[in-house]
């Protein structure tokens, strides 16, 4: 049985999750942080099964085999998954992909 890929964040992926908090916390600090916990258990859950979701449709991240997961239809998970490791690139509102 293979060992679960290690998950690493990139910077740019924090930050986003940084600017995404703050803007939910402008209404209520305690749902933004709940709303980053499941967004964080979310991309760690993306290591059980790094194929599940399909590469990117957006051609600057499809040549580079990046996969894209939706997460609560508002938010995209960026992603590839490299030996044992699982790298999120960025988490990107749905509507900024057009």
């Amino acid at each position: 049985m293979e060992s679960k890929a290690t998950v690493i964040w990139r910077t740019k992926a924090e930050k986003s999750l940084q600017n995404i908090y703050n803007f939910i916390a402008n209404d209520s600090v305690a749902n933004a942080g709940n709303y980053i916990d499941r967004m964080i258990s979310f991309g760690h859950s993306l290591a059980d099964f790094p194929d599940k979701y399909p590469t990117c449709r957006q051609n600057k991240f499809a040549k580079r085999n990046l996969r894209c997961a939706a997460f609560h239809h508002t938010y995209i998970f960026v992603y590839k998954g490299v030996k044992s490791e699982l790298i999120i690139y960025n988490v990107i509102h749905g509507k900024r992909l057009k």
